[in-house]
């Protein structure tokens, strides 16, 4: 699931069920966990951290959108070539 924050910033969110936690699931299937990938960093949530609810309920809720979705993977391939770009200008 891709998240676009202020139409520049990517956060991957990997949801991750099945027998041995290890497969990826749609959000409203039953969760071991989820990953999410944002920048160079990984986030582990799993379901005993206090702020799980509230994560699920957000992805949970969240709709397809087949053009944002286009835009997040145009953003994904973007962003590291801008962040070079910015970085070799310094």
């Amino acid at each position: 699931m891709y998240c676009l924050l202020d139409q520049e910033d990517l956060v991957v969110f990997e949801c991750m069920g099945g027998k041995k936690g290890d497969e990826f699931v749609a959000p409203d299937a039953y969760l071991a966990g989820v990953v999410a990938h944002h920048s160079n960093t990984t986030y582990l949530w799993l379901p005993l951290l206090p702020s799980w609810d509230a994560l699920l309920k957000l992805l949970r809720s969240s709709h397809v959108d087949r053009e944002r979705w286009r835009v997040c993977k145009r953003v994904a391939h973007e962003a590291p070539v801008k962040t070079l770009q910015a970085r070799l200008k310094r």
